[in-house]
């Protein structure tokens, strides 16, 4: 069949028609496309040049020396963070100009110190100069914080605890969680340390950056950790932020991560020994078999313990144990040999007889909480143990003459020692927010008013209100700014553990001071857990 003239004409008008779409498709499409990969090579600078920024803020972060202030390493950090920027990213890399790249070191909230690295270059266009566009400005930011930890941990090692050589023992699984918790942290960089508590303390590892290699290293003291004795709070807590104040680094992430499975109840005073007669409980009987008969000791079993007998001073002597003379509160010696001597009767003892002070640590023994008006009461014992594995609670002598370490001497301090002072060896009041109410202070005689050291309950509120006072006083110093944080394990006083860490659920809640953070666990089964989430929460800020 033959076309027509007219078929003709419109197939030549078809294919006209398909070459102007095709040249209005191409006028569309190659911009598209030029876009397209202008896009691509654009998203690729940003990539590169994120990465460069965050390489040179996480440089310039970790190059903040341990110890330094950050006026002393802000030139240094800045230098750095180009340094690191230009090595990832070159002047003039990949056809970019006109870079401009900012760092700044700065000191934000919780004394973290954080690198920030703002930069901005030119990129290149290359399909998109058609349109008139020859480059595009593009930005990238990084930062990085740096936070030095300094962190000593205060372990509660009283004999509530049980034997360490226990697997299933509260000792023995503490032991475990605290050495996986010293695992969590980053040798060179983290100083870790422990100070254990019984009745005194002992400074486990001094605070280092070598705590897993060093020789012995923290994790080979923990194991070595024995338990025994009561639970001086206060000394142990304050002992940690003296190694804090020791380290002296104010812009570091100073902590101090307390365990107890008690109530404190032991307190380090200068005792004061009696020099006059007063009431107390306690048992009285002669002892015939001493020089002169002018020794009274006490029974101490502890059904006596409910009976106040009015009391004289200590019988021990005061002077030398090697020769005469002698001095006690009821004769004193006329010569060297002691064969003659003036004797003296209540209320005018002998006034030679000034026995002065003794330091050691007085602690109740009738329970573990605020519950016991009558019962033992113990010390003074020493404040401090030879090594972590020393367990002997050894009793300080009285006075010159006393016997010390001896079970018979243990409960000599409710007839030696006048009364327990208002406050501890560190300054830390004995009194506060538990009062003293009942028979907790002497009503009568002459240390009226004063907190007695014969009843469980007066030792018990005591020791709560030295370990309350010293966290508030170290959550006063605003420059090294410690933060502490508290692990209850078991029967706890779970009021005083949220005063001392400052949690959110603290009575007394100070959000203008440091927050801790208080964790409580129940069961050893649940011991790991509470120093995991410790460590998580501390991590998290050292970041």
């Amino acid at each position: 069949m033959m076309r027509t003239a007219q078929s003709r004409w419109s197939a030549r008008g078809e294919k006209g028609i398909a070459v102007v779409l095709t040249a209005v498709l191409l006028s569309v499409l190659i911009p598209v496309v030029g876009l397209a990969l202008d896009a691509v090579v654009l998203y690729a600078l940003k990539a590169k040049l994120s990465t460069a920024a965050d390489a040179a803020s996480i440089a310039a972060a970790r190059s903040l020396n341990v110890g330094l202030s950050l006026a002393e390493q802000e030139a240094s950090a800045r230098q750095r963070a180009l340094d690191f920027f230009r090595a990832n990213f070159p002047v003039n890399a990949w056809n970019t100009s006109n870079h401009v790249v900012n760092a700044v070191v700065a000191e934000t909230g919780f004394r973290t110190r954080t690198v920030t690295v703002d930069a901005t270059i030119s990129a290149p266009q290359y399909f998109m100069r058609w349109l008139g566009f020859t480059s595009t400005r593009i930005a990238a930011r990084g930062r990085a914080s740096r936070r030095d930890v300094n962190l000593i941990m205060v372990l509660d090692r009283s004999g509530s605890m049980g034997s360490a050589g226990t697997p299933t023992s509260p000792c023995a699984v503490m032991k475990g969680a605290a050495a996986n918790f010293t695992n969590m942290f980053a040798e060179g960089r983290d100083r870790l340390g422990f100070i254990a508590y019984g009745s005194g303390t002992v400074v486990g590892f001094s605070p280092s950056m070598t705590f897993k290699s060093g020789s012995p290293s923290m994790l080979t003291q923990l194991s070595a950790l024995a338990c025994a004795g009561g639970t001086s709070t206060a000394q142990a807590t304050w002992q940690a932020y003296e190694q804090i104040q020791v380290i002296n680094e104010p812009g570091a992430l100073n902590l101090i991560v307390l365990f107890t499975d008690g109530w404190p109840n032991g307190i380090t005073a200068d005792l004061p020994y009696r020099t006059v007669t007063d009431s107390r409980y306690g048992g009285v009987r002669r002892d015939t078999t001493t020089t002169r008969n002018i020794n009274t000791r006490m029974d101490f079993s502890h059904s006596s313990m409910t009976t106040t007998y009015s009391m004289p001073p200590s019988p021990c002597r005061l002077g030398s144990t090697a020769a005469p003379p002698y001095h006690y509160y009821n004769m004193k010696c006329k010569n060297s040999t002691c064969s003659s001597y003036d004797s003296f009767s209540a209320p005018n003892w002998n006034p030679d007889f000034q026995p002065g002070t003794r330091r050691g640590v007085v602690t109740q023994a009738a329970g573990d909480q605020d519950t016991e008006n009558t019962g033992q009461t113990v010390g003074p014992i020493r404040p401090t143990y030879s090594s972590v594995s020393d367990t002997a609670n050894a009793v300080i002598a009285g006075l010159d003459d006393c016997a010390a370490n001896t079970a018979g001497n243990w409960a000599s301090m409710r007839r030696d020692v006048a009364y327990l002072p208002d406050q501890d060896i560190f300054g830390n009041s004995t009194r506060g927010y538990m009062d003293f109410t009942g028979n907790m202070l002497f009503t009568s005689g002459p240390h009226v008013g004063r907190i007695r050291v014969d009843v469980p309950r007066a030792l018990t509120r005591a020791a709560i209100n030295a370990a309350d006072n010293a966290a508030a006083r170290i959550r006063d110093d605003a420059v090294l700014s410690p933060l502490i944080y508290v692990i209850g394990l078991g029967d706890v006083n779970h009021e005083v553990n949220r005063r001392m860490s400052n949690d959110p659920t603290s009575p007394i809640y100070d959000d203008t001071k440091p927050q801790g953070l208080y964790v409580y666990a129940q069961t050893t089964t649940e011991l790991n857990s509470a120093f995991a989430r410790v460590a998580s929460e501390i991590l998290r800020l050292a970041q």
